[in-house]
């Protein structure tokens, strides 16, 4: 994170506060800033802090370098999210809209980084911990219109409740000072948790029993291998040699013509009584390998990424691969991209324009082909409107367009001696009727 950006961003949210607080004086009232009411709830009912229920460094480092399959997995799926085309459309139409300020933010959030980049530490965030909060930095009284948003690091968050168990505020902790913010001025992206009502379920919070496992495993390998590891094998000589300088001359000159890489594959020539021992991996080594590589398979799955997708293991067909690569669209990327959607345009476009969405073209994470076979006979038998098929593709409706609205028949049917006459007219139908009905009686 950049400390240089946020303190800006604290900086002007502390102007903020103290403008918002002058008005109210101003104003005649007794109100208190709103970061003021923040501090006195955290004062009556502490601030949560999000590591208070699991250690967040350690789930941000399970991503970000202990856990390689787990940085592969979110790296996959971040990537996905980030490159699923969005457009701002106003309500009831399928034309895009320009938004000023809306747009800016849209390229570049802050000013060093593209909306991509954003969006990927989002969902590295929101998956690995169950939440992800932007700062609106320099938004109006309401947390509306923002200039800029940052990324705010879940591990230095404390969420503060209310008497009702919701959320009063929040408290950002840097460089030992809590910054309070108000719910309108973060925005936070939440999975739902089972069984707390504060926070989220993250990826690492659900398989924490297998990373650690996982995390166990290497880090034995590690030290077993740092404090001497295992030799491929052993010379043993059944008559020593008669001094310690012999012994070395002779171990020097068996590195020299036989040791290293330059050396691989050579036929050894041994002179005097000498017996060769191999060091093969043992029975335990061995089912510790394929543990490992099954632990790598699952934390794959824990994060819902086939095995073909991530490239740890070929699909047997091409069916397979396909098949495997729609799941992961459909059940990994599409809810986390809805997600993004549902808050970016609650708390931050319709901010900007009441009658604007942002939305994404989900139809490249839907199978297309599927809906079309299923849904297509409804449509070709009056049963879907042009609206309705749209939707269930993943593409932007439009209410206004009656045509759009109204449902469709095949109504095209025609006799098969009437196939090549197309839109004729009616007394020339008739006519090719009687002329093939003769035809059949002469042909009996």
């Amino acid at each position: 994170m950049n400390f240089a950006l946020v303190n800006r961003a604290i900086g002007q949210h502390t102007k903020t506060k103290m403008l918002a607080w002058l008005k109210r004086k101003l104003g005649g009232t007794q109100q208190a800033a709103p970061s003021t009411k923040v501090l006195k709830v955290s004062e009556l009912f502490g601030g949560v802090p999000l590591h208070r229920f699991g250690d967040y460094t350690t789930y941000l480092g399970v991503g970000s370098g202990k856990v390689w399959a787990t940085w592969r997995s979110l790296d996959i799926i971040a990537n996905a999210v980030k490159t699923t085309p969005f457009a701002l459309l106003r309500d009831k139409t399928t034309t895009p809209v320009a938004v000023p300020g809306l747009d800016q933010i849209l390229k570049y959030p802050n000013e060093q980084e593209t909306w991509r980049d954003f969006l990927y530490r989002t969902i590295f965030h929101y998956r690995l911990t169950g939440q992800a909060f932007w700062l609106k930095s320099e938004a109006n009284l309401k947390g509306e219109r923002p200039r800029e948003l940052y990324n705010l690091n879940p591990r230095r968050m404390e969420i503060v409740p209310d008497a009702n168990n919701g959320i009063a505020g929040y408290l950002f902790n840097v460089n030992g000072k809590k910054i309070p913010f108000d719910v309108e001025e973060i925005m936070m992206f939440r999975r739902p948790h089972p069984n707390r009502d504060l926070h989220g379920l993250g990826d690492i919070e659900a398989g924490d029993a297998l990373l650690s496992e996982f995390i166990n495993r290497t880090t034995a390998a590690e030290n077993f291998y740092a404090n001497g590891a295992t030799l491929s094998g052993v010379l043993i000589a059944k008559n020593p040699p008669a001094s310690e300088e012999e012994w070395k001359r002779g171990k020097a000159e068996w590195n020299r013509q036989y040791g290293g890489v330059k050396n691989a594959g050579k036929v050894a020539f041994l002179t005097g009584d000498w017996s060769y021992q191999q060091l093969g991996v043992t029975s335990q080594e061995m089912q510790d390998i394929e543990r490992t590589k099954y632990g790598v398979e699952q934390i794959f799955l824990l994060h819902g990424v086939p095995l073909s997708v991530a490239g740890v293991r070929d699909a047997a067909n091409y069916a397979t691969a396909d098949i495997d690569t729609q799941r992961f669209k459909e059940y990994t990327v599409l809810p986390d991209v809805k997600t993004l959607e549902d808050t970016i345009n609650s708390d931050l476009v319709k901010g900007f324009a009441p009658n604007v969405s942002l939305v994404f073209n989900i139809s490249g994470l839907l199978n297309i082909g599927k809906i079309i076979t299923d849904h297509t006979p409804l449509f070709d038998r009056g049963g879907l409107t042009v609206n309705e098929f749209r939707a269930a593709v993943g593409l932007p409706q439009d209410p206004e367009n009656e045509l759009w609205n109204q449902t469709w028949i095949q109504a095209s049917l025609v006799p098969l001696d009437l196939a090549s006459l197309g839109a004729a007219p009616i007394e020339q139908q008739a006519q090719a009727i009687q002329a093939a009905a003769a035809l059949r009686s002469a042909a009996q």
